[in-house]
């Protein structure tokens, strides 16, 4: 019933849409390819230059006309993208991926093919496959979601203090429930 009654401006609206932006945003994702040669730090110097070596020498294969997924298939490290042709799927900038994996990946344009990228796992080669830009919900959209939330709200914070009040009334006059009824226009 109080919500009912309650109204709720436009700019009131509108700031909760700002305050929320987040909820209603999309963030850009990437689809992303790669091929790992994995190589650690523990392997040395030597084995780490062979790695660099080798992602290099597929970088210039890709280069050439090579087809990625075959190449992924053949010669990368990772095996659960391996089989997939080196297909990572969407990724986020989130935090999901290495961040220098991730750094790279989100300074491709689409189709780009990465220099060999050093993370902890090894070098990899990634390559942008496809991106979906960030969306947000318009004010128009979510206006009706945005006016229940605050409905809801204010009624919740107006029962709350309606109903002290009533506690109070009826601590304040324990010998009858009249006075708390008719300040609230309540049968008794």
């Amino acid at each position: 019933d109080l919500a009912a009654k309650l109204s709720i401006s436009d700019d009131e609206l509108r700031t909760a849409y700002n305050q929320e932006l987040d909820r209603y945003t999309t963030p850009e994702q990437r689809r992303a390819s790669h091929i790992l040669i994995r190589v650690s730090d523990k392997d040395g110097p030597e084995a780490d230059k062979k790695a660099l070596q080798k992602a290099q020498g597929l970088r210039q294969q890709l280069a050439s006309g090579s087809d990625f997924a075959a190449l992924a298939k053949k010669n990368s490290d990772d095996p659960g993208s391996a089989v997939k042709g080196g297909d990572l799927g969407f990724v986020k900038h989130d935090g999901s991926m290495v961040k220098p994996f991730e750094d790279s990946l989100f300074g491709l344009k689409k189709g780009e093919l990465s220099q060999p990228v050093r993370t902890s796992f090894g070098y990899h080669l990634i390559k942008l496959v496809d991106l979906k830009a960030q969306t947000r919900k318009a004010f128009a959209d979510v206006r009706a979601e945005i006016e229940a939330t605050l409905r809801t709200r204010k009624a919740e914070e107006q029962f709350y203090e309606m109903s002290e009040r009533l506690n109070n009334l009826v601590y304040e006059q324990s010998d009858s429930l009249k006075p708390a009824a008719e300040r609230y226009q309540l049968a008794v």
